[in-house]
């Protein structure tokens, strides 16, 4: 069940908007990147969401999210800066 999408957002490399993103199972996210460099997000276990990064001014594909629970990831074009991390917590839908 697809219940729509969440827009999230990249400011720039000093200030990326990754943190925590609260959602209910079965809704969407899209990464958007504002930043003048590319960026990557993917999960920290699992298979890759994307195979090309989100270029600047770009918007990624959606992600759908069937399952309750938290999914980290990370940014996989910068996996050593540490505020290129985040959550996504999937509630389950009632």
């Amino acid at each position: 069940m697809r219940v729509g999408c969440v827009a999230f957002t990249y400011v720039s490399s000093d200030m990326c908007i990754f943190g925590s993103l609260a959602i209910t199972q079965g809704q969407c996210v899209s990464w958007g990147n504002s930043d003048s460099e590319a960026h990557q997000p993917c999960p920290d276990s699992g298979d890759a969401w994307f195979s090309e990064p989100v270029g600047p001014g770009d918007l990624s594909a959606s992600i759908s999210f069937a399952n309750a629970g938290t999914v980290s990831y990370h940014c996989a074009l910068h996996p050593d800066n540490p505020a290129e991390t985040g959550s996504i917590d999937v509630s389950a839908s009632a």
